[in-house]
């Protein structure tokens, strides 16, 4: 098993896990975020963690767990010829 091969099987679960997370639980993510902000006395905008970039940031790492898998087990995304 190659060094990619090994980061991807603990990676691509944990990915998986954490974008299913942000998905899910996006209101609450947001909202805590917005708390953190707030007692730190930091100002909040309207798009400050704000709940669709919890779900697009969990559909990202959705993304990433499932095309890690065959890049790094199968020939699906060749590497470069050398030069």
């Amino acid at each position: 098993m190659t060094e990619l091969q090994g980061a991807a099987v603990v990676f691509a679960p944990l990915f998986a896990i954490f974008g299913v997370c942000f998905i899910v639980f996006h209101q609450h993510i947001s909202d805590a975020a917005r708390r953190a902000y707030k007692d730190q006395g930091r100002r909040i905008g309207p798009q400050t963690q704000s709940p669709g970039l919890m779900i697009v940031g969990g559909i990202g790492m959705l993304i990433i767990s499932t095309v890690i898998v065959p890049y790094a087990f199968t020939n699906v995304f060749p590497p470069p010829p050398p030069q």
